[in-house]
């Protein structure tokens, strides 16, 4: 075995570079008995487990045309609000106000004989200051009309919410719909 001689530079390189792979591993690590506090930005599995179902629902609320159950997943000073092209397009405000809309959309759809599907995923979470949680979920939404041999895309984009804890569970306090499209 032939050993090779390394410059001073090249040993510091590597030292340097051994050093910050043990930091990161060491901050990495955490005693499981030393709680992570919110300024860590962390989400407690159940608290992230009950908002997923959150967002499950409310996809099946709308696809099921529950409008009373869809409006139930918001707080009572809700606001929902729809982005095309980067502007607001429409806001609505209060779970009645939702309702409401939630009813007529839905109304319209069974008129014009549209099933809707409503595809959520890849949702990121981060824990506001006052204990309120932000996220941003990647979602498409698929219209099938009778008599079309295959859904249509129709929508796809990001929706960015804002959830509180109640004592009913987490509830939408604001949904943002961004559609990638005018």
């Amino acid at each position: 075995m032939m050993l090779r001689k390394i410059t001073t530079a090249q040993a510091k390189h590597w030292t340097v570079s051994l050093l910050a792979c043990m930091f990161m591993l060491s901050s990495a690590c955490r005693s499981p008995d030393k709680p992570r506090t919110a300024s860590e930005n962390h989400l407690a599995t159940l608290d992230r487990m009950e908002i997923l179902d959150l967002i499950s629902q409310y996809s099946h609320m709308w696809d099921d045309r529950n409008a009373n159950s869809w409006a139930d997943l918001f707080i009572d000073s809700a606001e929902w609000k729809f982005h095309a092209d980067g502007a607001p397009k429409r806001t609505i405000k209060t779970k009645q106000g939702l309702l409401k809309f939630a009813r007529e959309q839905l109304r319209a759809f069974t008129e014009q004989r549209i099933q809707t599907r409503h595809h959520q995923t890849n949702s990121l979470f981060s824990r506001n200051p006052d204990g309120s949680v932000h996220a941003k979920t990647v979602f498409s939404v698929v219209w099938q009309k009778t008599g079309d041999a295959a859904p249509n895309l129709v929508h796809s984009g990001v929706y960015r919410d804002i959830f509180v804890k109640t004592p009913a569970g987490w509830k939408f306090s604001r949904r943002e719909v961004h559609v990638d499209h005018e």
